[in-house]
């Protein structure tokens, strides 16, 4: 996580620096606000999802089009759409995975506030990220997939121009 301290931009009561007790409406609006968040950090992690699926269903055609090419030049035309495809993957991987650090880091945030910190306990449990061997994180192990696509269409170009 990043060292940024996201609790002056997120709290609006004179007390959130000192860590002083809600007054119990406050509470019971902090919890209604923290429910609503890690809903949308739910539906973030469920777009991400979609996008990739997109993404593998799109490159599974691409690989599909290359089996069928029979010139040079079409198969040249496909690596190189197939590579720019990898990068805009890539990329769009990485942008959902700054964003979920920046939505964990005002998870944890909300929590020093509230009686339980649950995703704060599950990110202490797994080593706060520094153990591979106890949590590698999803957009790491997703970000090889494009990578890979990459890998394959290089090749194939290669292939084609070195002909």
């Amino acid at each position: 996580m990043s060292d940024i301290d996201v609790r002056p931009s997120l709290f609006n009561w004179q007390d959130a620096a000192t860590g002083a007790a809600l007054p119990a409406e406050v509470r019971m609006i902090a919890v209604d606000q923290y429910k609503l968040y890690l809903d949308f950090t739910d539906r973030l992690s469920q777009r991400r999802q979609t996008v990739s699926s997109f993404f593998v269903s799109v490159m599974t055609a691409v690989v599909a089009i290359l089996g069928y090419g029979r010139s040079a030049r079409t198969l040249v035309i496909v690596s190189v759409a197939g590579l720019i495809l990898c990068v805009l993957w890539w990329r769009i991987i990485r942008s959902y995975r700054d964003l979920n650090r920046a939505r964990f880091a005002v998870i944890y945030a909300m929590e020093t506030v509230l009686p339980l910190k649950p995703y704060t306990a599950e990110w202490d449990y797994v080593g706060r990220g520094q153990s591979s061997g106890l949590y590698k994180p999803v957009s790491r192990i997703e970000s090889y997939v494009p990578l890979l696509f990459f890998g394959l269409f290089l090749a194939v170009l290669a292939w084609v121009l070195s002909s």
